[in-house]
């Protein structure tokens, strides 16, 4: 009798495991990620008033508002260079940085072709991807190098009639030893700045 108890006791200790897991199969914990403040809180903000935008970049980064003449590039395409943005200089790297450019009066797709002439025709220059996105509510194209010395990223865009083109470069580093890791990895800093960009008008 005493055995057919224990033998009752062991089924029934078997059945809550087998019950038990089940409902663990079915119905899994669901771990919430950490809450994490935004880092672009202390952030400094760029904005041109002149073509309606702005942006947030690093406190530590150097930004250089140019507003130089609008220049002539190699199709006979004007543009404005407006504002470079460059992050700390590191002893034996190139110094990453943005770009910021402005084509009047010129659609997205002819300026994207023109930056694909000028570095499918750069030396040293290889092209990792050409595909078209979204960015800030905009369709897009997107263009990414390997320069050899680091990564370059251009995305064109339009907006009231004019074509925007940002550049970005990012040094290769320990943490991203070459143009494969980027395309993997895609650096934080590079989607978190280009995620304040933003039209006022």
């Amino acid at each position: 009798m005493k055995h057919k108890i224990l033998g009752y006791l062991f089924l029934a200790a078997a059945a809550i495991v087998v019950v038990g897991g089940i409902y663990l199969w079915q119905n899994p914990r669901i771990v919430k990620a950490p809450v994490t403040t935004n880092e672009t809180v202390n952030w400094k903000t760029y904005t041109n008033t002149k073509y309606g935008f702005e942006f947030k970049y690093p406190s530590n980064w150097e930004l250089i508002d140019r507003h130089l003449p609008k220049s002539d590039a190699s199709d006979s395409l004007w543009y404005e260079n407006l504002v470079s943005v460059t992050g700390p200089k590191v002893q034996g790297q190139a110094p990453s940085g943005t770009v910021w450019y402005v084509y009047e009066n010129k659609a997205a797709s002819t300026v994207a072709n023109n930056w694909l002439n000028v570095y499918n025709a750069a030396r040293g220059f290889k092209l990792i991807s050409n595909q078209k996105i979204v960015f800030a509510q905009e369709d897009a194209f997107e263009l990414v190098y390997d320069t050899g010395l680091g990564v370059m990223r251009i995305v064109v865009f339009e907006k009231n009639n004019n074509a925007f083109a940002l550049t970005y470069f990012l040094s290769f580093t320990d943490v991203l030893s070459d143009s494969n890791d980027y395309v993997n990895k895609v650096s934080p800093l590079v989607d978190q700045i280009l995620s304040t960009f933003k039209f006022t008008k």
